[in-house]
Formats: C-alpha cells, structure tokens, sequence
C-alpha cells in the first residue's frame, strides 16, 4: 500500500499537504517463518483442585430448586456406607455449577446447623475449580468433622443466580465426592491461530503472540505463544484436562494493524469430541495523517477559512473531512484511509 496524491485540499487559496503515511511496529528478534500447519504437543489446563485422598465409603447427591430467576435453593447429602466413622476433613466435594448459557455460578456454602450425632454444627465451603467446577471443603463447629458409621448428613443453602435458569441436571450429574463414583471429568479444546494475513512473514511485527485459554470467570486456566516459526502461518495447541460441560473462551495478543476475531467466541467442553476455537488476525484499514499549513497570503484577511480534503477516487461523497482555519497556521488531519496507486 502507498499514498497517492488522491486527497486535494480546496479553500480559496492553495493549500498543500505532507504525504501520508501509515504506521507499523515491531520488536527484535527471529523474524516470522510464515508455516503453515504448526501442531504443538498437548498442554495442560490448570487442574481443579483437588479432591484430596479418596474414600470408597462415602457417597453423595447435590439437588437444586429453583425458587425464581434470581435465586435456586440447594441440598447436598452424604452418606458413610462403612462400619466405621470418616473424618470428613480429609474429604471434598465437587460440582460443575453453571447456568444455561455456559456461566458460572458460584455456590457459596451449605450448612447443617445441628448434626445431633456429634452434637456440632457443619458447613461446605466452595471455591473455583477449573472451569466452572465449585469445591467444597468441609467444617465443624467442634473442628472434628466426623461421619458417623452407617449414617448420613444433610446440608441445606442457596445461592443467586443471574436471571438465566440454572443447569440442574448438570450440576446434579456432576456431583461428585472424593473417592466416589463420579470422577470428574475433562475434555480437550483446539486453539488454532491463524496469522496468515496479519503481514508476520518476515517481520518481527508478531513476535511474542499469546493467547490466554479462560474459563467463565475470565481467569486464565492455560496459555501458550506461538513460535516465532509460524507466525505468518497457522499453529494448534490441544488444551487438554478443561472441565467437561464447561464453557471457556480464548483471547490473544493484538498485532498492529489487524483485527482479531474468535470462531466460536466459547466452546463448552465435551468429553466425547474435541472442540476447537479459530484465533484469525486480518488485516485492518490502513491509515494515514497529515498536518496541513496554510501560508499567509492576504494579511488583512483574518477570518477562518473553510478548509475540506477530499478523496478523488470516491465519486459520490467525495469529502473526508472539513477544517475551519486561519492563515498562518497548522492542522492535523487525524487518521486518513490510505489509498492504493492508480
């Protein structure tokens, strides 16, 4: 792309203009290799956390009603299957909490008030996870969160939601306790980045792209850059252990003089297919700027005068842009399409 002479300037005087010019960076550096159909080995999400030592004896459910838009009351409730009692300390508890739209919400805690077989109240704290999983650790008011042999508890809460229903089933089907029978499980989510029209090859322009893989929250849960190699082409990284039924996004560095899209914006995680988001980088309008000076040439004359550029290769609203000036002084134009030679 270069600058013509395609911008006139009319006043009732003649006004001459510096050439435009349009702008690009870069840092230093092994320069783009422009390859296409770079794969990276798999990387690794951050791991939920974890559901500490596992227990065959304990089992669970987690069941929600939804009491308006706004708000769902929960139930969770475990049980010792063994002749012997469990020290929930050691214990956790995970759901993948989320509404129908693929946002997270979080628990909070749920409570039992009074568990008269250890005369002590309990509570489950949940925190983030990986994706849209909540964890819950589990307390007593005596500091000895015990389950008795053969026996169970039941704890009771709520939590606000954005007025978008809440994913039931999902949370329900993903509840799971440590050592029990509902693992959590994970999925895999391609990213392919595709700079092949963003002008990396041979350039340093590119070097250092990012791209951040987030969760619901916005919080980076994996991130990789691309080499130097394929940048001016294409590269995929397979970002294995994402939450199944949870929903992520990507975002990347911006290179000058693109416009970055996502396809799709998010993916909900699957475990029996692979889903892929597309980071594509093309080019943007290029621009340009000028400063105009008008000279003096009738002194007694002081008024402003009107000052338009004008695109002559645009037939039909020909005026970019008009000025009002006086003689003997400057203007910036601001930016200005740059236009290809005729």
């Amino acid at each position: 792309m270069k600058i013509n002479n395609k911008y006139k300037l009319l006043t009732g005087l003649l006004v001459t203009a510096g050439a435009l010019s349009a702008c690009n960076g870069g840092s230093g550096g092994a320069t783009g290799g422009g390859q296409i159909g770079g794969q990276s080995t798999p990387i690794t999400a951050q791991a939920s956390k974890s559901l500490f030592s596992a227990s065959s004896c304990l089992t669970g459910s987690f069941a929600t009603t939804t009491g308006s838009i706004w708000y769902v009351s929960d139930t969770l409730t475990l049980t010792n299957t063994c002749s012997s009692a469990q020290d929930l300390s050691k214990q956790s508890v995970s759901v993948i909490s989320q509404d129908n739209n693929g946002a997270g919400i979080a628990i909070g805690e749920v409570n039992n008030g009074w568990y008269s077989a250890t005369q002590a109240s309990y509570k489950i704290t949940f925190n983030a996870g990986s994706g849209n999983q909540q964890v819950g650790t589990i307390t007593a008011s005596n500091n000895s969160p015990t389950l008795p042999a053969n026996s169970a508890i039941t704890f009771t809460g709520g939590f606000n939601i954005n007025g978008i229903a809440y994913n039931s089933a999902l949370s329900s089907s993903s509840f799971a306790v440590s050592g029990g029978s509902q693992p959590t499980t994970t999925g895999t989510l391609n990213v392919m980045v595709d700079t092949t029209s963003a002008g990396c090859t041979g350039t340093t322009v590119c070097n250092g792209l990012t791209v951040n893989v987030n969760n619901s929250s916005g919080t980076s849960v994996a991130n990789f850059t691309v080499p130097n190699a394929n940048l001016g082409g294409t590269y995929t990284v397979p970002v294995q252990n994402l939450a199944s039924g949870s929903t992520y996004s990507v975002s990347a560095t911006p290179i000058t003089s693109t416009t970055v899209s996502y396809a799709p914006a998010t993916a909900t995680i699957s475990t029996t297919e692979s889903k892929t988001i597309t980071v594509k980088y093309t080019p943007s309008a290029s621009v340009g700027s000028a400063t105009v000076s008008l000279p003096t040439y009738l002194a007694a004359y002081t008024s402003p005068l009107q000052v338009k550029i004008i695109n002559s290769a645009i037939e039909s609203s020909p005026v970019v842009n008009t000025y009002s000036v006086t003689q003997g002084s400057s203007f910036a134009t601001g930016d200005l399409p740059v236009s290809d030679s005729k």
